[in-house]
């Protein structure tokens, strides 16, 4: 009888993880789905070609956060889904630095060269 009694604790104890990691899950949802959708109607508004795989990305890396932050909360890989998670989220954080890096390279060579020689546009505004 103990040992029932020991197994019923722990589940009891337990089930207060379960009910958080459900209000985590549920609000992630729909925070994901409401940040995706401001951030296609801004991309839209913006004028951006990739409006839609922008806002499926974000949408994405929410709900990803959101079911990270569930099973830390029930304790289940703690280590590994941290880890994990942070390879990957450093992993496309990387890859959209290199990328925005390599794409911009033509505009940064032109601004360094006006600044260096001196023919940056001189507004029409007195400085005391």
């Amino acid at each position: 009888m103990p040992a029932i009694g020991q197994i019923l604790e722990r589940f009891l104890l337990y089930l207060p993880n379960v009910f958080v990691a459900a209000v985590i899950l549920f609000s992630g949802y729909f925070l994901s789905n409401f940040l995706g959708r401001a951030t296609l109607i801004a991309s839209v508004n913006a004028g951006f070609k990739a409006s839609g795989l922008i806002g499926k990305f974000v949408r994405l890396t929410v709900f990803l956060l959101a079911i990270t932050m569930a099973l830390e909360q029930l304790g289940i890989a703690r280590g590994t889904i941290i880890i994990s998670f942070a390879i990957i989220f450093g992993g496309a954080v990387l890859a959209l630095a290199i990328a925005f890096g390599l794409g911009g390279r033509d505009i940064a060579k032109e601004y360094l060269e006006k600044k260096i020689k001196g023919e940056e546009k001189k507004d029409e505004i007195e400085h005391l």
